[in-house]
């Protein structure tokens, strides 16, 4: 049975740079993300190398983890799971609907879960595997106009960690990827024009990728790409919540 590396919000981005980092490293791929034609187009790209599935998704639908999954794993072996689908939302919290605010949790929260628990039993009945959910910097701190998003981020970081330890003597890893600003789509969806945010020094996408791949290879539990953001992750340890609140505000409110 052929081996494949399934990676959700695979269409744009980190998670477009982790199809190409998986190719280039010879691994099948599935690919799923909202928008089927770029992904096509990746996989049209890839497919010169590796066999490439399409499957086209939205996981804000609290049906389609599992849908996904079985359309995945019918007939394949999944080694590799890549969690990256997620986006945020940008303003006070009354600035969205309680809808706005439920598709976004399920997506970076409940879709992400669905999909580590069956692929965790998927990879210890097949022999093992790694997963990496792609969590963010803002997972150590609390992030004012961002809650939302902030507070998903949080629980991506300490349910992998958890899973890290619990999976500890197993032959399925668990890691968390928390980049900090990186030059993707992601603050353009947000809508963060004018914040500080949005205008910070920014890493790239491939580099951030490839990071958080060979972390998930060496079996870490988390990594933090880029040196300054590793310190200020360092730093939340010590720092009053208050104050790690407010600096977040200054990032995050508009003007």
């Amino acid at each position: 049975m052929k081996t494949y590396t399934l990676i959700t919000g695979a269409s744009q981005g980190i998670g477009e740079e982790f199809a190409r980092l998986a190719a280039e490293k010879g691994h099948n791929l599935i690919i799923s993300a909202r928008n089927e034609a770029a992904l096509n187009t990746l996989a049209q790209e890839l497919s010169a190398e590796v066999d490439v599935v399409v499957l086209s998704a939205d996981l804000s639908e609290p049906s389609a983890a599992q849908a996904l999954w079985e359309a995945a794993s019918e007939g394949r072996h999944i080694n590799r799971l890549i969690n990256n689908a997620g986006y945020g939302l940008s303003g006070p919290i009354t600035a969205f609907t309680a809808d706005e605010h439920d598709a976004l949790l399920e997506v970076n929260v409940g879709a992400l879960t669905r999909l580590s628990r069956f692929a965790i039993g998927h990879m210890q009945e097949a022999g093992g595997g790694k997963i990496l959910n792609v969590a963010s910097l803002l997972a150590y701190l609390p992030a004012p106009y961002f809650s939302t998003y902030g507070a998903s981020k949080s629980y991506v970081l300490a349910f992998s960690e958890a899973l890290s330890k619990e999976l500890s003597d197993s032959t399925v890893s668990v890691t968390a990827l928390c980049p900090g600003p990186t030059q993707t789509g992601f603050f353009d969806r947000a809508q963060m024009d004018g914040t500080k945010a949005a205008n910070s020094a920014m890493q790239s996408a491939p580099d951030v990728a490839r990071i958080g791949w060979d972390a998930m290879e060496a079996g870490r539990t988390a990594v933090v790409p880029g040196s300054q953001n590793r310190l200020l992750a360092f730093a939340t340890r010590f720092a009053p919540r208050n104050a790690l609140a407010s600096t977040a505000a200054q990032l995050f409110s508009k003007p």
